[in-house]
């Protein structure tokens, strides 16, 4: 391979990709854009691909972190979705981070997303209805069903945003089976891994959908964890696992 400019080639053009659906959007996006990512001067053994400027018409751009951390002059793609979608397209190859996080103050209320939020050992994320004894499947029992995790590869395709599947912690990047049983670190807080747990019809009733959350989500659930150790979360933060072994 021949010695890499400094600067990324200008890119002749920006297509644009439309589709019946959100996931057939997004696999044309993804096509064309690792297909530029393989070229010479990328070279990028990692592809992240993440939506600006969500609306109507959206930019879906491709970046390789920590080597080309820049979005401005990484190859981009426009999208025309269907419908609305969430602003993060779940990343190809990254390192395990947390990218969403969601709370509700009451069973049944909408949830909220946030940058950061506190996990309080042995009850929840602080501001959550699970923290405080009300969450609709905790029937008053403190301490249960402390904080969910889901992946966010099940998304794109299944008609529902992130907020809607009504899970605390949207993360990429992380084999949540693994974590069952076993302490993992967010941020400054200790979890432990409690069980997985099959999709519900609840997060149907709640949005007013017509789709099937249960089958959009078939296999694709999400995992309990409870909190060992209190402290800080973040959007953004690594999710650290303990080593495989092999």
């Amino acid at each position: 391979m021949s010695s890499r400019p400094d600067e990324a080639p200008e890119l002749q053009s920006e297509p644009t990709f439309e589709g019946d659906s959100v996931g057939e959007c997004d696999r044309k996006a993804k096509e064309h854009l690792e297909e530029i990512a393989k070229k010479e001067w990328y070279a990028w053994d990692t592809l992240e691909l993440t939506r600006i400027d969500v609306g109507e018409k959206t930019t879906t751009v491709a970046s390789n972190r920590p080597e080309y951390p820049s979005l401005k002059g990484a190859p981009r793609v426009t999208t025309i979705y269907p419908q609305k979608v969430s602003g993060q397209y779940p990343s190809v190859g990254s390192a395990p981070r947390v990218l969403g996080i969601f709370i509700s103050p009451a069973a049944g209320a909408p949830m909220q997303s946030v940058r950061s939020v506190h996990a309080i050992a042995g009850r929840g994320l602080e501001g959550d209805r699970y923290c405080d004894g009300k969450g609709s499947f905790q029937k008053g029992e403190l301490g249960k069903r402390q904080v969910t995790l889901m992946n966010a590869r099940f998304f794109p395709g299944s008609g529902y945003e992130w907020s809607e599947s009504r899970r605390n912690i949207v993360t990429e990047g992380v084999e949540l089976l693994y974590l069952i049983g076993r302490e993992f670190t967010i941020g400054t807080a200790v979890f432990r891994g409690v069980k997985y747990n099959d999709p519900c019809e609840r997060p149907k009733k709640l949005s007013g959908k017509t789709e099937s959350y249960k089958e959009a989500f078939v296999d694709c659930g999400c995992i309990i964890a409870e909190i060992v150790t209190g402290g800080s979360i973040n959007v953004g933060d690594s999710v650290i696992s303990p080593p495989k072994g092999y």
